[in-house]
C-alpha cells in the first residue's frame, strides 16, 4: 500500500486518477503540500503559545468599607521573650516512657516471642512503678497529686496482673488509659509551678 507518503491510495490508482505517468509525480506534490500545511500549523501553534505567555497579569482591586477596618496601633512593639517553661518531674516522665515501652512490647507479641515480650513489658512496668514511687516519696507534691500517684501505682499493679493472665488487649487498653492520666497529672503539676 504505497511508500508511506500517500496514506490511502495505491500507486496504480493515484496515477490513473491524476493523469501522471509515475507514482512519484503524483506523490511528490502532495507531500510538499502536506509539509507546508504541517509547517503552517506548527507556526500558528507557536504564535498562539507566545501570545499567551506575553499577556499582562490581571489586576484586581478590592474596596473595603471604612467601618469594617480594624483599628491597628500606629506603632506596634516587638517583644522578644525567652519562654519560662515549668520544670517537669523527671520521675513521672520516666514512668510514662516505661509504660509506653510496655505497651509497645505487648503490641509486638507474635508466635513464640510472647514470653520474651511479656517479660520485657513486666520489666518496663517494674521500672515505671519504681519511678512513680520515687516521685511520690522524694518530691514535695500537693495532696491531689500524691493521691493520683498512689492511684497510678495501683493501676500499674493491676495491669501487671492482667499481663500475667495473658489478657494482652485489656492490659494495653488499661496502660494507655494510665499513660493519659499521667500526662494529665504532669500537665496539672506544671500549671501549679
Amino acid at each position: 500500500m504505497g511508500h508511506g507518503r500517500n496514506l490511502c491510495v495505491s500507486p496504480k490508482v493515484a496515477c490513473a486518477d491524476s493523469g501522471a505517468r509515475t507514482f512519484e509525480e503524483v506523490a511528490a506534490p502532495r507531500c510538499v503540500h502536506v509539509r507546508k500545511g504541517l509547517r503552517l500549523g506548527l507556526l500558528l501553534l507557536a504564535c498562539l503559545a507566545f501570545s499567551a505567555c506575553g499577556s499582562t497579569p490581571v489586576e484586581e482591586r478590592v474596596t473595603l468599607d471604612a467601618g469594617q477596618l480594624s483599628a491597628l496601633p500606629a506603632k506596634a512593639q516587638t517583644v522578644a521573650l525567652t519562654p519560662q517553661l515549668p520544670t517537669r518531674d523527671a520521675d513521672i516522665e520516666t514512668a510514662g516512657d516505661r509504660i509506653a515501652e510496655a505497651i509497645t512490647s505487648l503490641s509486638k507479641r507474635r508466635g513464640t516471642t510472647t514470653a520474651r515480650n511479656t517479660t520485657a513489658a513486666l520489666r518496663a512496668l517494674d521500672q515505671a512503678e519504681a519511678a512513680l514511687a520515687r516521685a511520690l516519696h522524694d518530691k514535695p507534691h500537693d495532696e491531689p497529686v500524691r493521691d493520683a500517684l498512689r492511684s497510678a501505682i495501683r493501676d500499674l499493679n493491676a495491669a501487671e496482673q492482667t499481663i500475667k493472665r495473658s489478657a494482652f488487649p485489656d492490659a494495653i487498653r488499661d496502660l494507655n488509659t494510665l499513660n493519659k492520666k499521667l500526662d494529665t497529672l504532669h500537665g496539672a503539676e506544671d500549671s501549679k509551678l
